[in-house]
């Protein structure tokens, strides 16, 4: 049986431990492996247990840690999520395997700096250099040095899991307009915030949800106090399951500055919800037609959230196409497939 270790740098919940949680999850059930998802310890470990995966708590994501970590369990691969973890896995793994899997694309990737740097040193070391899109590797200045190791993956998009996800919670309240991700620069909550004020200024009744946590919450707090948005935006902190509120909401606006893929808007369109999203990373490639816009300015995500809010009939064709487009997007099995011939 291979052992094999999902090395992971956040303690919370979000786009890439989800996909590290469901590659894990339906390859389980074939046999044959021992997985194990390590990461500082935290909200993220509830959830690793519920889907009955080992969890191994690091204290936090350092070099020491990750000595420790594999001397204990001996893995025959390592399958390190983003920057960091690829970094750090490459310097401890010894001879054992390392797969690095890039979830995003920050701005730092696109200039010569020493963490550009450190993490092209450590592709020397990986074996291969999984990215949930193009852009990707496109964005990454010694991106070019590494063709031949790096493959494009996407993400596992599985619409019916989804679905029954957000049945879970039948009653919850529904909101006109959520936010889902964390609270951090890459995914500008506070151009959130400025779209639902000035959609309050057309539609006053607007209600909005922000979903997650972060070192924005303060920020967040404040524009919200400031711009007499307490009545208007709920903050739920973060949840284990947010489907059941996206499911009884209207549409889901994603204002991130970048982003890999945009494993959200995804789940959105699987249960009929329209995406208002930013042209950024992978979303593009989700968002291909009338289930959702793509908004360049703070004018476009009003317009379009105004539309879908006020005309019913332009809501229930996105809607529709939204399913349309989830259940085009369908892709679980292979992708499993892909990731254990990569396992070998």
């Amino acid at each position: 049986m291979k052992v094999i270790i999902h090395v992971l740098a956040m303690n919370s919940f979000s786009g890439a431990e989800n996909v590290a949680i469901t590659l894990i999850r339906s390859l389980q059930g074939q046999g044959g492996y021992r997985f194990v998802y390590a990461s500082p310890d935290g909200p993220i470990r509830q959830v690793v247990e519920e889907n009955g995966i080992e969890f191994a708590p690091l204290r936090k994501l350092c070099l020491s840690e990750l000595r420790r970590l594999f001397k204990a369990y001996q893995p025959d691969i390592i399958h390190a999520h983003d920057y960091t973890a690829g970094l750090l896995c490459a310097a401890t793994a010894g001879r054992t395997p390392v797969i690095s899997h890039l979830h995003n694309n920050p701005p730092w990737l696109k200039s010569v700096n020493p963490r550009t740097l450190a993490y092209g040193l450590s592709c020397l070391r990986h074996r291969k250099i999984l990215g949930v899109s193009q852009a990707v590797f496109d964005d990454f200045i010694f991106g070019r040095l590494f063709r031949r190791k790096q493959l494009v993956v996407g993400n596992p998009m599985v619409p019916e899991h989804v679905r029954r996800r957000a049945q879970q919670e039948p009653a919850v309240q529904g909101f006109d307009v959520v936010f889902l991700g964390r609270f951090m620069p890459q995914k500008n909550p506070l151009l959130f915030l400025q779209v639902i004020e000035s959609l309050r200024a057309l539609r006053p009744e607007t209600t909005a949800v922000m979903i997650g946590e972060g070192e924005l919450r303060p920020d967040i707090e404040t524009f919200i106090r400031e711009h007499g948005l307490q009545s208007a935006v709920t903050l739920t902190g973060f949840l284990n399951n947010p489907h059941p509120i996206l499911a009884a909401s209207r549409v889901l606006c994603m204002t991130s500055s970048w982003e890999g893929f945009g494993l959200v808007a995804g789940e959105a369109l699987a249960l009929g919800k329209p995406v208002a999203a930013t042209p950024v990373g992978g979303i593009p490639a989700i968002i291909t037609g009338d289930e959702g816009c793509l908004c360049e300015s703070k004018e476009e995500f009003v317009r379009f959230l105004l539309t879908m809010l006020t005309e019913p009939v332009a809501y229930a064709q996105r809607s529709a196409a939204a399913l349309r487009r989830a259940d085009e997007m369908s892709n679980l099995d292979a992708y499993t497939q892909l990731l254990a011939g990569l396992y070998g």
